[in-house]
């Protein structure tokens, strides 16, 4: 890796990631690059970049099951985290020959219920998608995680929950041993 970009630079993972990344990163905050702007997206420029690290959690915070979402939840929920992120995928390739994707999907994986399922759906399909590619592009890595319950700026670290520098240790050794999917479960603490 040479230089990465970024997206959920503003979390606290992506904060530590940057704080730790073993080379260049770069991090556009919303105001630089809003993941729900398809416009924006397609604007980005991904010359130079050699790793595309997607660490956004763009999910609605209500809960409802799934037949109450509201219609306009339920299609940003999809927009950003199904059409947008795979935009921005399908920009970055084109602009490479290669490299390394590293994407975090969702910790509803292992605790699944109705009322996440537009979120852990859309987290699925981009992890699917990743892998598959991989078939394509040879010269493709990718490394998919789905983080358990963890530390973030809106939920403070409790027993429970895995630490930020936990899933950021967790992120580095991935990459650098090329492992493909890690799945963290919350019950291993």
């Amino acid at each position: 890796m040479k230089k990465i970009f970024l997206t959920g630079g503003n979390s606290l993972i992506g904060k530590k990631v940057i704080a730790t990344s073993p080379c260049e990163i770069f991090a556009p905050g919303r105001e630089h690059l809003d993941l729900h702007d398809s416009q924006a997206i397609k604007r980005t420029d991904f010359t130079g970049f050699d790793t595309l690290m997607i660490l956004h959690r763009a999910g609605s915070g209500e809960r409802y099951y799934f037949k109450d979402w509201p219609e306009d939840q339920l299609e940003y929920n999809l927009h950003v985290n199904v059409t947008n992120t795979m935009l921005l995928i399908h920009k970055w390739l084109r602009q490479t020959d290669g490299g390394t994707v590293f994407y975090m999907g969702t910790s509803d994986v292992n605790d699944r219920c109705d009322y996440k399922v537009p979120y852990w759906g859309a987290k699925e399909m981009i992890t699917n998608c990743l892998h598959s590619f991989k078939k394509t592009y040879k010269d493709l890595k990718v490394h998919t995680m789905h983080p358990a319950s963890f530390e973030a700026k809106t939920k403070p670290l409790q027993q429970n929950i895995r630490s930020a520098d936990e899933i950021v240790n967790l992120i580095w050794k991935m990459i650098s041993d090329n492992i493909s999917h890690l799945d963290v479960y919350n019950d291993h603490l």
